[in-house]
């Protein structure tokens, strides 16, 4: 865990490294405004957006996804950095789902991303991760079929 909270610390310190001592903010767990996620992300998922801009540039987002949540194969245009801050997340890259193949990451580890590389995730218990990237923040499933935005 001291891992996670130097990385973290890092991380917003190269994002703020330009802003002024008045944008000094603290926030407690208790005051984390959670949202809705994208339309294409699975029922259930809920976002913070903690830095920057998701449609462009650089940005640090919260993300909490249930207990059971799968997410489809699917790619991304941008490089992707996340760190499991609770629970349980299995990932696994490739075209199709496959469970037995993926690796599990707990709680304190880190996975990476290269952009266009599809990949597919299932939620063991309520996780919530750090997402580190650069916008804009997009999905493609790789079976258009398999998109929440298509079904809602």
């Amino acid at each position: 865990m001291k891992f996670l909270a130097i990385a973290a610390v890092l991380a917003c310190a190269l994002l703020l490294e330009k802003e002024s001592p008045e944008t000094f903010k603290v926030f407690k767990a208790s005051e984390v405004k959670w949202t809705e996620g994208a339309k294409q992300a699975p029922k259930g998922v809920k976002n913070c957006l903690m830095h920057g801009d998701t449609a462009k540039g650089p940005f640090i987002m919260l993300a909490k996804f249930p207990a059971g949540t799968v997410v489809a194969p699917h790619t991304h245009t941008a490089d992707e950095v996340v760190t499991i801050v609770s629970g349980t997340f299995v990932i696994g890259s490739g075209e199709k789902f496959d469970e037995s193949k993926g690796k599990v990451v707990d709680a304190g580890g880190y996975f990476t991303i290269k952009a266009g590389t599809p990949h597919w995730a299932a939620v063991k218990s309520e996780t919530v991760l750090v997402r580190y990237g650069n916008g804009p923040v997009d999905i493609k499933y790789v079976n258009p079929a398999d998109d929440p935005a298509a079904k809602k």
